[in-house]
């Protein structure tokens, strides 16, 4: 029934009621069961946990989910879209709120199955198989070192627990804290990702559909870097002490090379995608510091990355829907045609450049003043890559919205009321967090500070 709909009638002929209905299935969060004031809980009989640095998270993913449906209504086979879309909250949920790290990791990797039919079904591409399988087999091909750990601290310890665990881990010797932080690292890296395990990323990004992106963007990306503020980083102080140069070089490494490679791409979905792998390498520059500043910007990046990153591919989606092409040189002058697009478009560039004022600002400040305090040289390679930032977001602004509109753009209309909808809380959000960050902040330093 509802797939005839869809077909038969236009966007705005879709019930409201229906869309509410959906809405509120998408977003029913689990049950939690209150044990103790400090918002923990159990579901089902497993542990959860509801602090401050995961509740951002859970709100990220219950704010985005609603919005990839709303972009996925004309879809042909909307039964395979809204499944993939629950059970991808459902599991996204249950990763951000459980407490045991066996219980995180079945979670982990059952968010791959969800994410391979969005890309494999609604990819708009042909090679979308093939990011697809790579998306796949990289993730699971990682994934045994975690499983290995697990289960050894299953049977050795009687649990996996992480707040079991983090009065246990003084206890464990260096070479098995070595081990241990290995064996959790190599497979939390691939999701981030970091290099050199990076380069599924671009490819599924490219070949997804706008809601596959979004949701990879958006929140996928976190799963990596959330498992090492609450399992890695917080178990094992010693073996990331004695690791972190190493880490640190990586990222800075990490922001220059994607950047540049952003300054030569044509494809606008694939520079954007590499410009989401220059952002994650500051996000792990500020996770191997021991100060407060840097951590305080690692975790609101990845709070505001979750916000800017899915703005940029809605509008990247958008193109391609008026265009049917994705490649930069095509077009310009937009801004003259349609302006509602380009209030958005600004405000997301404006956003990833970190201009003050905006939702990148705040988070990237705090982590080069962090990591300049402990680690010079990586700070500067970083900041080179901040530089080519604004080279190729200005090079983006400009070839998008600058010049003369050519003329198979003439005909083309501006936003209609559905995508204002789905599009104006996300310039909400970039200004809000730019101009009051305080807030968030706070909340995220309590949370810092019941992690160690």
């Amino acid at each position: 029934m509802l797939r005839n709909f869809t077909r038969t009638r236009p966007v705005g002929a879709f019930s409201h009621f229906r869309l509410r209905r959906f809405t509120a299935l998408l977003s029913f969060p689990f049950v939690l069961r209150r044990q103790r004031a400090n918002g923990s809980g159990s579901f089902l009989g497993f542990p959860l946990l509801l602090d401050g640095l995961s509740r951002w998270f859970v709100l990220l993913t219950r704010f985005l989910i609603p919005f990839t449906f709303l972009i996925g209504v004309r879809r042909e086979n909307t039964v395979v879209l809204r499944r993939s879309l629950f059970l991808l909250e459902l599991a996204l949920l249950g990763t951000f709120l459980l407490t045991e790290l066996l219980s995180f990791y079945l979670l982990f990797e059952r968010v791959l199955m969800p994410m391979f039919i969005l890309i494999l079904v609604y990819g708009s591409r042909e090679r979308r198989s093939r990011a697809a399988y790579q998306l796949f087999l990289y993730t699971v091909a990682f994934s045994l070192f975690l499983l290995v750990r697990c289960v050894w601290l299953q049977g050795t310890m009687g649990t996996t627990d992480w707040r079991v665990l983090l009065e246990a881990s003084s206890s464990f010797p260096p070479r098995l804290e070595a081990r241990l932080f290995a064996s959790l690292f190599l497979r939390l890296a691939v999701k981030v990702p970091m290099v050199p395990v990076h380069l599924w990323l671009p490819e599924a990004h490219t070949e997804a559909s706008t809601e596959g992106s979004v949701i990879l963007a958006g929140v996928l990306l976190k799963l990596g870097t959330y498992g090492m503020i609450r399992f890695l980083l917080s178990l094992f102080p010693w073996a990331r002490a004695q690791r972190a140069p190493f880490r640190i070089t990586l990222s800075a490494i990490r922001v220059v090379t994607a950047a540049l490679t952003c300054i030569r791409q044509s494809d606008l979905k694939k520079l954007i995608a590499y410009s989401s792998v220059s952002h994650m390498g500051l996000v792990t520059l500020g996770l191997f510091r021991g100060n407060l500043s840097s951590q305080l910007g690692r975790s609101l990046m990845m709070i505001t990355h979750g916000v800017v990153r899915p703005a940029l591919f809605l509008c990247v989606g958008l193109l391609y829907e008026r265009f049917g092409t994705r490649t930069l040189d095509v077009y310009g002058g937009i801004a003259t045609r349609m302006p509602l697009f380009s209030i958005v478009w600004r405000v997301a560039v404006f956003s990833n450049m970190a201009i003050p004022g905006t939702a990148g600002f705040p988070a990237e400040f705090l982590i080069l003043t962090g990591s300049f305090q402990e680690a010079k040289l990586a700070t500067r390679i970083s900041s080179l890559g901040i530089i080519l930032t604004r080279v190729y977001c200005v090079r983006l602004y400009n070839l998008v919205l600058g010049g003369v509109l050519k003329p198979h753009m003439m005909a083309r209309a501006d936003l209609n009321r559905q995508e204002v909808v789905t599009r104006r809380p996300f310039v909400l959000l970039m200004f809000r967090r730019g101009v009051r960050p305080l807030g968030m902040i706070e909340s995220l330093e309590r949370a810092l500070y019941s992690l160690t």
